[in-house]
């Protein structure tokens, strides 16, 4: 922060002063930035030697002064130009010309438009979003369904199978036991036959 304060020149007993802009933490006879003016007590009347135009340019920049100095700046006269300049920017600020008001509305109204399509981007966005997240989850559950169906589907096949493969053996066992049917048919024909040629033999034996 800079300070406005005295820092002390001149002999011994014969002190001076320099009214000086420095930094608050420097020492008093220490660095300063700039010598606005200077200050004589010894004189009758006390000289007082300020320049108002940088004076008042530092007061204007935040310089503060300190007790003493505001004491010889009010005395001076810079404290009323300060405070005149002040008003004479406040003033100059609101009777700004035609041109530079519609230049701030304008640039007002650009940086609103600006906010308001990044808002309507972003909305857009989000929503992109959140129909994309909608449209993969229904891409999941059909997949979800589908492999539902593809695990069902086995185990139709599975029993298909088993129920062809039992027709299968049926039609093996009845097909295996029909050649025994007709095997033991055909050896009672020939039972009988023998029988009859034996009775013939002994009929004719006997006559």
């Amino acid at each position: 922060m800079l300070r406005m304060r005295l820092t002390r020149v001149g002999s011994k007993k014969r002190p001076t002063y320099r009214v000086v802009v420095a930094d608050s933490r420097a020492p008093r006879d220490g660095r300063h930035v700039d010598i606005v003016g200077h200050y004589n007590p010894m004189t009758k009347p006390s000289t007082i030697n300020i320049d108002i135009e940088r004076a008042v340019k530092w007061l204007r920049d935040g310089a503060e002064p300190s007790e003493r100095v505001r004491v010889l700046l009010r005395h001076s006269g810079v404290l009323k130009a300060h405070e005149e300049a002040r008003l004479a920017d406040k003033k100059a600020r609101k009777e700004a010309p035609a041109p530079v008001r519609a230049a701030r509305g304008a640039a007002k109204a650009a940086g609103d438009a600006a906010r308001n399509t990044f808002r309507i981007i972003v909305r857009r966005g989000a929503e992109a979003v959140a129909a994309g997240a909608e449209r993969v989850e229904g891409a999941a559950e059909a997949v979800a369904g589908g492999a539902r169906k593809t695990t069902r589907r086995p185990a139709a096949t599975k029993g298909t199978k088993t129920a062809a493969k039992g027709s299968k053996s049926a039609g093996a066992k009845s097909a295996a036991k029909t050649p025994r049917a007709t095997k033991s048919t055909s050896t009672a024909k020939s039972a009988e036959k023998t029988a009859a040629r034996k009775s013939a033999t002994k009929a004719s034996k006997s006559s």
